[in-house]
């Protein structure tokens, strides 16, 4: 296990070829601290629908590690409290063995055309406000109304 740290003050632990970094965080008010540990699994990844499906699927699945999008790169990463310090190694294994099993899997579906951008509803002319005729009102999908089973 190689480390070293940059002028930010990340540190970076390259583990049977994977580069895993290591970032404390700190709230803007108050002490709480969070150590998050990470890796890009996919640089230069197009957000389609099957990588999207496929990052919802392990995020589902898995207790322990979590991925995500963001700026065209997908990546696999874990937050440690300062109660769970002491598993910190553990916890950097971990992410390295899960960046080696996805990098595989993921490739194929980051290079897949990416998701038409959302068309925003546009206004009939001479209209200040869209018309919501035929539109049924969105319900958040992650949680049931109350009068539902």
């Amino acid at each position: 296990m190689k480390w070293k740290t940059t002028d930010g003050g990340r540190f970076h632990v390259l583990i049977d070829d994977v580069t895993v970094r290591l970032d404390f965080l700190q709230r803007e008010q108050g002490d709480d601290v969070l150590l998050r540990i990470d890796t890009v699994l996919e640089e230069q990844a197009n957000e389609s629908a099957e990588l999207l499906r496929e990052i919802n699927a392990h995020n589902a699945s898995s207790n322990m590690t979590r991925l995500w999008h963001s700026h065209a790169t997908v990546m696999l990463g874990v937050d440690v409290t300062r109660e769970h310090l002491s598993v910190v190694e553990e916890r950097v294994t971990l992410v390295a063995n899960e960046a080696k099993r996805l990098r595989g899997l993921l490739s194929p579906l980051a290079a897949e055309a990416a998701l038409a951008p959302r068309r925003k509803k546009r206004a009939p002319r001479g209209s200040t406000t869209p018309d919501t005729t035929n539109v049924e009102p969105k319900r958040p999908t992650r949680y049931r109304p109350k009068n539902e089973a």
